[in-house]
């Protein structure tokens, strides 16, 4: 389902796989991977005072109960892609919530450009806490017209999501300074998929401190590519670029979660897992959990997307985890 989902909407479509490497071409990429991996908590940790110049603020939208506000401002660490380097973040209350001084941050899943489906995965949650959903590098208004949603973040150049990751982790510090300046208090992130993992690595790496919710999160990103279900259009891109599963693995690696999960035990950590999950086969993700040990886990019959399926299940849990902290 979710490989066709993508092609329909015309993700990994790589017209020119050279065209994401810079003037160093991939000798240059492979030197600026190993950097990071010689140092992923210097790369990756934003500093705690991230900025949010340029603030500008659309006004509220109503839809029924439920009011939804947009905020823009200047990305901390830009890209110099101008589209990308504009970050949204928007903010759902709803008036029967009860928290109205805290948020809870919600981070999406790669090739995302629609926020209605999103609205209908959280609502039980809205309907009890603030919600502020960021969008993610290179997704919704931050890409060009000719372009997927998360095209720079996932290509035939792996160092382009290392960008973005680091990217995703400062503007997210940045949306936190934000809501923190309006009056709300972070108290819990969660993600979904690689926005999970995005979530996982930013607090592993001592970034965070708060609750994390980790839905349908990968692991290994170059396992993932060369063995998982949606990762054979981006395969065929890195090997017109020269790029083996030998190189992608050597420049993926820092993008290895179980790496750094370790640090998260003992933290107020909710992990929900599909057992049957493709993206990230097995057994990266028993892996993670391992090197994690998760304060609560959720394990149900079923994939990566397809955990949506299960969303009351997965929102009741959710709920409860958060309640027994006194959040909600």
């Amino acid at each position: 389902m979710l490989r066709l989902s993508t092609r329909m909407r015309g993700i990994g479509s790589y017209k020119d796989p050279l065209s994401y490497f810079g003037g160093g071409g991939l000798a240059e990429a492979r030197r600026l991977c190993a950097a990071v991996s010689r140092d992923p908590e210097g790369y990756f940790r934003p500093d705690r005072a991230a900025s949010f110049r340029n603030r500008d603020d659309a006004p509220p939208v109503r839809k029924g109960a439920l009011e939804i506000r947009d905020t823009w401002f200047d990305s901390p660490v830009p890209s110099t892609r101008p589209a990308n380097d504009r970050v949204q973040l928007r903010l759902y209350r709803h008036d029967d919530g009860r928290a109205t001084d805290r948020v809870v941050l919600f981070h999406h899943p790669i090739y995302q450009d629609k926020w209605r489906s999103w609205e209908w995965v959280l609502a039980p949650l809205i309907r009890r806490i603030p919600v502020a959903f960021m969008a993610a590098p290179n997704h919704y208004g931050r890409r060009e017209r000719d372009e997927f949603p998360g095209e720079w973040s996932m290509n035939a150049n792996p160092y382009t999501l290392l960008q973005a990751m680091r990217q995703w982790c400062w503007d997210h510090q940045a949306s936190s300074n934000l809501l923190v300046s309006d009056g709300l208090q972070p108290a819990a992130v969660a993600g979904f998929s690689v926005g999970a993992f995005q979530t996982t690595l930013l607090a592993s790496l001592g970034g965070m401190d708060l609750p994390l919710i980790s839905l349908a999160s990968t692991s290994r990103y170059a396992y993932g590519i060369i063995h998982g279900v949606i990762g054979r259009r981006i395969l065929r891109a890195m090997n017109q670029a020269g790029v083996s599963p030998a190189i992608l693995e050597e420049m993926a690696d820092a993008l290895q979660l179980e790496r750094y999960a370790h640090n998260l035990r003992g933290r107020e950590v909710l992990m929900i897992r599909g057992l049957f999950d493709r993206v990230d086969p097995p057994p990266s993700l028993q892996r993670l959990e391992e090197a994690m040990r998760p304060a609560r886990v959720l394990r149900l019959p079923t994939g990566h997307g397809t955990l949506l399926f299960h969303r009351r299940v997965v929102m009741d849990e959710v709920l409860l985890f958060l309640e027994d902290l006194g959040i909600v």
